[in-house]
């Protein structure tokens, strides 16, 4: 039996976007970790396209993972916004405090 090859990645987001019904429901609202940079970002792009109201919660920290600055969630958003897209940052993290 010959093994699949794995898709490459313009067909896995082809194979994504015919799945219609699951898109709608994630269209609704996304909450995207790292969504100021990469990847995280892409994806909010895309939803943000498909209709999602986007929160980009990306806490800003260097590549060692140090520090913490809002703005590049808050430029992200704009970005977003600009595009047509409902969205804001959030920079909250694993040590936020719910009451």
């Amino acid at each position: 039996m010959a093994s699949e090859r794995p898709m490459d990645r313009d067909a896995r987001i082809d194979a994504l976007l015919d799945k219609q019904d699951i898109l709608e429901c994630l269209a609704r609202f996304a909450v995207i970790t790292g969504g100021a940079r990469g990847l995280g970002f892409a994806y909010a792009q895309l939803l943000g396209s498909l209709g999602a109201k986007i929160v980009g919660n990306d806490n800003g920290s260097a590549m060692s993972g140090t520090g913490s600055d809002l703005g590049p969630a808050e430029a992200a958003a704009q970005a977003l916004r600009a595009a047509g897209c409902e969205a804001v940052a959030c920079s909250e993290g694993e040590e936020m405090k719910t009451e």
